[in-house]
């Protein structure tokens, strides 16, 4: 066996735990899952039919799970491009300022390393109408209205997209 064979057949062997990893716990299940999807499963039913697209058409004409993917593909195609944009403006921002650099970049980085569970408990404090509310005990500090921040159809998108900048 020649050294490039050797080395070859090692990285393969390096390789091969985590493709087994990953068609085992990733793609494995994902597969099952499209699988009972074509089918009438249920938790307490003993048996299991084919029915075919029929779980598909349910979905599909169901105006709840239609306006959720509507709210996802806003989320993913303007939100994404804001936080981006809005991320980069910030760091160019951090990255000018001359004295309490790192400060000002640990508070920034702070909620990444905290538990996500954690950050989202603030930011729903935060987010709580008069007078527990932070965001809106400020705005009638300011003599502005209260916000329905997480309550309004208008208002939940871009308050939850300011959360991930």
């Amino acid at each position: 066996m020649t050294l490039a064979t050797k080395r070859a057949l090692t990285a393969y062997l390096f390789l091969a735990l985590p493709l087994v990893f990953f068609l085992c716990v990733r793609l494995g299940p994902m597969v099952y899952m499209l699988v009972m999807s074509f089918t009438n499963w249920g938790l307490l039913r003993k048996t299991v039919k084919f029915i075919g697209f029929e779980n598909y058409i349910i979905l599909f004409n169901d105006p709840v799970f239609l306006q959720a993917l509507g709210n996802t593909f806003r989320y993913a195609v303007f939100g994404a491009p804001i936080v981006i944009i809005l991320s980069l403006l910030i760091a160019l921002l951090l990255d000018s300022i001359p004295k309490g650099k790192g400060l000002f970049r640990l508070i920034y980085v702070l909620p990444y390393i905290t538990p996500v569970v954690a950050v989202s408990w603030v930011w729903r404090w935060m987010y709580q109408p008069p007078p527990l509310g932070i965001i809106n005990g400020i705005l009638g500090i300011l003599g502005l209205p209260a916000g329905e921040f997480l309550n309004s159809p208008t208002q939940a998108l871009p308050s939850i997209l300011a959360v991930n900048v």
